[in-house]
């Protein structure tokens, strides 16, 4: 019996082994649950992170894209002002010529005809100066119409008391009069037609039906400046649409395995799904391969939206600008690009036939017909100069990845088991432009206004036209003298035309008369290579803003931007042959032209600069692979350019995209409905201003032995009014906006001409010549034939890129790390500290990192001073500028949908 418990009793310890593998078993089993979705968290984090870096990389690719199409609209407008103060000022001694009376400034005025006497020094000098657009081939640098400022006039003289010969002497000297009054007055419509071919020519090929095929062929085959800053705004804002596509819902593979997934990433086809594309197929291709099939398939990306701010949505806001009342593009996600629109006037001389006193034997006798210079406005309103980003919309993307996790061991329903991420990225290192005018809102109207601390008194200037009487106020007004600007200041607000302080408007949308014109102004580069501060290109007054007025009372002079002399010799000596004897050669010009559009260090500090191949291959540095080609190469003031091809996505018009604000040239034709009539404030401000001019022309040149009146012409030129109407606006120059309104000129006049060809628009002018007998007349149906023509459209932008060989390496400013990121302290070159090996990482477009998903949030600061969690730039807050300083921003992330409490989260 002893025998059989002790063999009966071996099976206990089995049992108890047993027991123990189980639970130890099912312990190692737990660990490696744990060590299994531990990893899989991991693995998920990872992914999402890489789903959040890649759709940032995407938004910072399309921002590259909308900064170099900004850059473009700035090398729009530094041609135009090369044609303006360079090419149009040729005549002028202080242009092309040794030296300058104004020394250090440029000096931009005629010379007076010493020679006489006439009306006093007041009727002979140019005391305003600034550039004036004036085209004379024959002048030889002597008496020339566009070198002095007065053309003598033809002596009158006393009647001899011969019979018949009184007669037939003042008929003969009456048909002289005449015809050089006219020839005064075509001479006026020659500069007229270059100056508005510069601002406005369309079709560069087909000049039948545009006002440039009377003007000379001056740079007449480049665009106009408004038309083509026109189409490269409605392409960035097409660009912007694509950065604010709405954000996905669930992305995943296959919406049978995907987490409550509503879109295959097989479904994202079109240039604006390209962000959520990318993203989910960079977290799909981290989440793992075959170890991780099932969460690989169960993969799912939602990009988590930011809060929508409805106040950007308001329609003709400085933000929704060219976009349609109700298009998705109102809708500011992620980018609030703000259109700088300014109401610029350049000049053309016009002479005007007015009567005076020549000296003869020492006496002062009688002269008719001399043609006196006078600078006209032409009026530019609602110039697009460019972009500026609203720094209260913060550009960032975070996503939120989901997957479902199947553990070794795994005892819940696999569909329970849903592990969750989230991420967020952001562009940095890189700018869209500077905020070259204040933009905001006043009223409910937009307005643009010139920046404090001078920040826009070199982009443009004031003008008092103040007169030898002395006129005092606001307006510095009063009637027409001869070499005045024109249009006037009247001294009321009514016909204060002119910019006189930066309180004033010159830009926007503006209810009644409280807009107004400036004259263009251009910073082209720093003046000198090597200064202590560089800003002394800036107006040098106590003024914000450069206020250019009659020198003989003031006793000042314009310096700021083009008026530096040290700037305008940088920027004229682009022009081949402009200090020597040799001719100016069409391909001097065309070469110039090439040249001012290359980018100068000003740029390359304050925009985004497309790089070469060649140069990037050079300084072995990413490439974006837009600029290739063999280079044309010329030479101009020993200076070598390079001239290459640019190609760069930004379509104007296209259908095959959601996100396309123009989808077909009738969008775009609704686009320049809309924006032409958004200006039509400010044309008639200028209809009504040049009416006034005008009839005070009219009224004032009644002399002469004839009783003819030799200011007909001029004033008729100008605005063709009747001579009662002249009479009555000349005896109340302060008449009502109605009286104005109801007195139009014709397109016979110059006056009646451009408010036609702008707006269109019958009610503006008289009708009876509205047409003015040319087909098609109106800036709409040019931009209209242009689109509507064979070859145009298409999705890239292509132009010429010129690049100075001295300035390549300079140009890498979006983003060059300094000491503080282990590189060198100017060259950006990175070195490794274990393999000794260095990298450049100087890159010209925007670099993209990973931020804290809290930061975005809303909950606290991202942007103070003392908050760790700094992530507006990547340098010490104390390196942003005041006025995009921003404590807080208004697109924070919409946390509705998160299931995790940000406010309190370490993330």
């Amino acid at each position: 019996m002893t025998t059989r418990k002790i063999i009966n009793s071996k099976g206990q310890v089995s049992i108890f082994f047993s027991t123990t593998i189980v639970v130890m078993i099912t312990f190692i089993a737990f660990i490696v649950n744990i060590g299994i979705f531990v990893k899989a968290k991991i693995n998920l984090q990872n992914a999402t992170d890489a789903a959040a870096y890649a759709g940032a990389a995407v938004q910072a690719r399309q921002l590259t894209n909308i900064a170099y199409m900004n850059w473009e609209m700035r090398n729009v407008y530094k041609e135009w002002m090369f044609k303006y103060y360079v090419l149009g000022s040729l005549n002028l001694e202080g242009v092309a010529g040794a030296s300058a009376s104004f020394d250090p400034n440029t000096d931009f005025t005629m010379k007076p005809y010493t020679r006489t006497t006439q009306g006093g020094a007041q009727g002979v000098v140019d005391y305003y100066n600034f550039p004036s657009v004036c085209i004379d081939f024959a002048n030889t640098g002597g008496v020339g119409m566009c070198t002095r400022y007065l053309v003598p006039g033809l002596p009158r003289f006393e009647a001899s008391n011969v019979l018949g010969m009184d007669e037939t002497t003042n008929a003969f000297i009456d048909t002289i009069v005449t015809e050089k009054a006219k020839d005064c007055s075509q001479r006026s419509e020659l500069n007229f037609y270059t100056a508005n071919a510069w601002a406005y020519n369309v079709n560069i090929d087909d000049a039948d039906n545009t006002l440039s095929a009377a003007a000379p062929q001056v740079a007449a085959n480049f665009m106009g400046a408004f038309p083509k800053a026109f189409e490269l705004a409605l392409r960035v804002r097409n660009l912007e649409a694509q950065v604010n596509f709405p954000p996905m819902g669930n992305v995943c593979a296959n919406k049978g395995y995907g987490i409550k997934c509503n879109v295959e990433a097989g479904q994202l086809n079109k240039p604006s799904h390209e962000r959520a594309m990318k993203a989910f197929l960079s977290g799909y291709k981290n989440i793992g391969r075959t170890p991780d099939k099932q969460m690989q398939t169960s993969f799912t990306l939602t990009e988590l939206s930011p809060s929508l701010n409805t106040s950007l949505q308001k329609v003709n806001s400085l933000s929704t600008l060219l976009i349609p009342d109700g298009h998705a593009a109102t809708r500011k996600y992620y980018l609030d690009l703000k259109l700088m629109t300014v109401n610029y006037s350049t000049f053309y001389t016009a002479f005007t036939a007015s009567t005076g006193d020549v000296k003869a034997g020492g006496q002062a006798v009688s002269a008719e017909a001399q043609c006196n210079a006078t600078k006209i406005g032409l009026p530019i309103p609602g110039y697009p100069l460019g972009f500026t980003k609203n720094p209260d919309i913060l550009t960032y993307y975070a996503v939120e990845g989901k997957v479902k996790f199947t553990g070794l061991f795994n005892p819940f329903d696999q569909d329970n088991m849903i592990l969750t991420a989230y991420a967020a990225a952001k562009p940095f290192g890189g700018r869209i432009g500077p905020m070259l005018f204040n933009v905001s809102e006043r009223d409910g109207y937009p307005y643009v206004k010139p920046r404090a601390k001078k920040k826009s008194s070199a982009y443009i200037s004031a003008l008092d036209t103040q007169t030898f009487r002395g006129a005092t106020g606001k307006g510095g007004g009063s009637d027409y003298e001869p070499g005045m600007p024109v249009p006037l200041n009247m001294g009321n607000d009514l016909m204060q035309f002119w910019l006189m302080d930066d309180q004033d408007q010159v830009g926007g949308k503006v209810a009644g008369n409280e807009i107004f014109y400036g004259v263009p102004n251009l910073i082209y580069d720093y003046p000198r290579d090597s200064i202590s501060n560089r800003e002394d290109y800036l107006n040098s007054g106590s003024d914000n803003i450069q206020v250019i007025a009659h020198t003989k009372i003031t006793g000042e002079n314009p310096t700021a931007g083009l008026y530096n002399k040290a700037m305008f010799t940088k920027f004229s000596n682009n022009l081949r042959n402009i200090r020597s004897a040799n001719a100016i050669t069409t391909s001097d010009i065309n070469d110039a032209i090439f040249a001012v559009k290359a980018p100068t260090l000003y740029d390359a500090n304050n925009y985004l600069i497309p790089t070469p191949e060649t140069v990037n291959k050079g300084l072995r540095t990413d490439s974006w692979g837009v600029i290739a080609g063999i280079p044309k190469t010329f030479t101009t003031n020993s200076k070598t350019f390079n001239v290459y091809q640019l190609n760069l996505y930004a379509p104007l018009y296209s259908s095959n995209d959601p996100a396309m604000i123009y989808k077909s040239t009738a969008d775009l034709e609704t686009a320049i409905s809309g924006y032409l009539e958004f200006q039509e404030d400010a044309i008639l401000k200028y209809r009504n201003a040049m009416n006034i001019v005008a009839a005070d022309i009219f009224s004032n040149n009644k002399s002469g032995t004839s009783d003819q009146n030799t200011g007909a012409a001029a004033a008729m030129a100008l605005s063709d009014l009747t001579p009662d109407e002249f009479e009555k606006i000349e005896n109340d120059p302060t008449v009502g906006a109605s009286f104005l309104s109801t007195n139009q000129p014709s397109c016979a006049s110059i006056n009646g001409k451009f408010v036609y060809f702008y707006t269109g628009n019958v009610n503006f002018v008289k009708e009876s010549t509205a047409k003015c007998g040319l087909p098609p007349w109106t800036l709409k149906d040019l931009m209209l034939e242009r689109w509507n023509g064979p070859g145009f459209g298409g999705e890239i932008y292509s132009n010429e890129y010129t690049l100075s060989e001295d300035l390549s390496a300079q140009l890498f400013t979006a983003y060059r790390p300094g000491r503080e990121h282990d590189a060198g302290s100017n060259d950006g070159v990175h070195k490794n500290a274990i393999s000794g090996t260095s990298t450049r990482m100087i890159r010209n477009f925007y670099s993209t990192k990973l931020i804290p998903l809290k930061s975005i949030a809303g909950k606290s600061s991202a942007y103070g001073s003392n908050d760790n969690m700094l992530i507006y730039s990547e340098g010490h807050p104390k390196s942003i500028s005041p006025d995009a300083l921003r404590s807080t921003f208004k697109n924070p992330l919409d946390t509705s949908s998160l299931t995790i409490d940000l406010g309190s989260a370490e993330l």
